[in-house]
């Protein structure tokens, strides 16, 4: 649905969940006259409320609730507005954006579960070969095991055997179980999953620290 809105006055981004209480309906269109922006918890009313028109606004019931797409700004406002929420709510990921990989975030944001599994994996394993010097032949399985492996990895993290062993099993629990399987088929539960998505975004970005604090082994 194109929603038009009058006036300079609303305060939205991409992604934030809002609901149109008043305006008046145009065939697949709306000119709202108040919109309850959720995401933000703030309620404006456009320049239209009160005044004397043809058609007047009228009350929507029950609200026409989505989220926000699309936005054009110009002397007024105009955006999409979707009954489904973006694979990532752009305002959560937003929030994290200091505190994650810049590009991480970048490839990730406003992705569903499979492109963030095909976007944040590269990046990772980009790292590692930068890390440890080698070429693109090295990825998946063959990489891990060339970087991370105990007692001959190139990746050293850890005071004692037992805790390279787990960082080596960390990297390869994460690359086996939740890249592969993804990779490879479109799992239509897990694709509208937001949380999946964004907890996957702050595992890499774990795994990215992980590999900025690993040392290199001298041999």
């Amino acid at each position: 649905m194109r929603v038009w809105w009058d006036g300079p006055n609303l305060q939205i981004s991409e992604g934030d969940e809002i609901e149109i209480l008043r305006g008046i309906k145009e065939n697949s269109s709306i000119r709202a006259s108040t919109i309850r922006n959720i995401t933000r918890g703030s309620t404006y009313r456009s320049r239209i409320e009160g005044t004397i028109m043809t058609r007047m606004p009228a009350d929507i019931t029950p609200p026409i609730r989505g989220y926000v797409k699309n936005i054009e700004f110009g002397v007024n406002v105009s955006f999409i507005l979707e009954e489904r929420g973006p694979p990532i709510v752009s305002g959560v990921l937003r929030e994290c954006k200091r505190f994650l990989d810049p590009k991480l975030y970048e490839r990730c944001k406003g992705k569903d579960y499979h492109d963030v599994v095909t976007n944040a994996f590269p990046i990772l394993e980009d790292r590692i070969r930068a890390k440890i010097g080698v070429d693109p032949s090295y990825s998946g399985k063959k990489l891990i095991d060339y970087a991370c492996k105990p007692n001959t990895g190139k990746l050293i993290l850890g005071k004692t055997g037992s805790e390279q062993e787990s960082f080596y099993f960390l990297f390869r629990g994460a690359n086996g179980f939740l890249r592969n399987p993804q990779a490879h088929r479109i799992d239509e539960e897990m694709e509208e999953s937001n949380i999946e998505a964004f907890e996957i975004i702050c595992m890499v970005d774990l795994l990215l620290r992980l590999v900025e604090k690993a040392e290199l082994r001298n041999k």
